[in-house]
């Protein structure tokens, strides 16, 4: 073996050995992690000091990422909190405030933790044109909308916004907004790549639906809505590969779980799950019990809607109260999982800010809380 494919072994092994092992194990996975180009290696065991709670060995572990890893938002924002802790104040101050003028999780985390308004910029999409209404395309996409085609429409859409320029993408982005098209408004800010046009990345969609089904709950409209917004990016006849359904991503049997307990008479199967109303109904009853199973609190209900309750009751019996919530979020062992907390938090504070309530990224209990 090359001294490349050594390495690559070694690194594999080193991927298995993050769970409970012997010392000599640990040190030996350690070793070849110093000596491996792997980012995501490097990065994973970032990750199991701050599982650990173990500040002394996060700031070496940092030091070890490549240039282009510190830059990361989440490395910006633990580079400070070290710095911090070592008694350098001023020094990870500047990191946090330099962080908050970014977009995202972390520079919203950043402005909490230093306890000021995080600045929601928001871009202006170009005027859409008169001629955007005579487009052939633009009146199939309104034709197959009418008659409840929405993945025709949406392939009608891309196939248009792949062909465009940027000035032009912008304005069939606001064409589908002004049109309460939402999942198409959605779906043109990420072709054209527009994340600073955020009246047109989240749009607000069923709102009298998510209004009605959310006013006896505990759940905010606001946060229902993120999690629509980013299970379906607000496409109501959407279907994962794993046969969740529809806005809010509902697994037929639980649907059927949901509609029982709460005496949901009127749903009968899960073609009923493609209807907006119907699966906002019972998204947000599950939503519900999930955020009473986890005491009202969004970073676990998050963490749960997506990998399971069950997985998200053993990881909070594992940390075992010895972790802050960012460090919690950022331990969570299942990427898409990361992803998915994060972005549903952030879209949460977008759509508080477009309903016209408060924009925190975390409650102040979530903040506190010891997990």
């Amino acid at each position: 073996m090359s001294p490349l494919q050594q390495q690559q072994l070694k690194d594999d092994i080193a991927w298995q050995l993050f769970g409970e092992v012997t010392l000599k194990q640990a040190k030996w996975r350690d070793t070849v992690i110093q000596h491996s180009s792997s980012i995501s290696l490097r990065e994973r065991r970032v990750r199991l000091a701050l599982a650990s709670n173990d500040m002394v060995s996060l700031a070496q572990w940092l030091k070890q990422l490549s240039k282009e890893s510190r830059n990361k938002e989440e490395w910006q924002y633990w580079q400070a909190i070290t710095l911090i802790a070592q008694g350098k104040p001023k020094q990870g101050k500047k990191i946090l405030f330099n962080l908050v003028k970014r977009r995202g999780f972390y520079p919203m985390v950043a402005a909490q933790k230093l306890n000021i308004p995080y600045p929601i910029n928001i871009a202006v999409a170009a005027k859409p044109e008169n001629d955007i209404d005579l487009l052939p395309e633009v009146q199939r996409i309104g034709e197959l909308l009418f008659w409840k085609k929405e993945n025709l429409a949406r392939t009608e859409w891309i196939n248009l916004l792949i062909r465009q320029k940027k000035i032009r993408q912008q304005q069939l982005a606001r064409y589908a907004f002004e049109h309460r098209w939402a999942d198409l408004s959605v779906q043109a800010t990420i072709i054209a790549k527009l994340w600073d046009h955020l009246t047109e990345r989240f749009p607000i969609a069923w709102e009298r639906e998510f209004e009605r089904h959310t006013k006896d709950k505990k759940i905010d409209k606001s946060f229902a809505m993120a999690i629509a917004r980013q299970e379906s990016g607000w496409n109501p006849q959407v279907r994962s590969a794993a046969g969740a359904i529809g806005l809010m991503q509902l697994m037929p049997q639980t649907a059927q779980q949901v509609a029982k307990l709460n005496g949901i008479a009127d749903y009968t199967d899960s073609s009923k799950l493609i209807d907006p109303e119907k699966n906002i109904e019972l998204g947000t009853a599950y939503l519900e019990t999930v955020f009473q199973q986890f005491g009202f609190n969004r970073v676990l209900v998050c963490a749960a809607y997506n990998a399971g309750p069950a997985r998200v009751a053993r990881w909070v019996a594992i940390s075992n109260g010895k972790l802050d919530v960012i460090s919690f979020i950022e331990s969570i062992p299942f990427s898409e999982t990361r992803r998915y907390v994060k972005n549903v938090l952030v879209y949460n504070l977008f759509y508080q800010y477009f309903l016209g309530n408060s924009v925190k990224i975390l409650t102040k209990s979530e903040w506190m809380m010891n997990y």
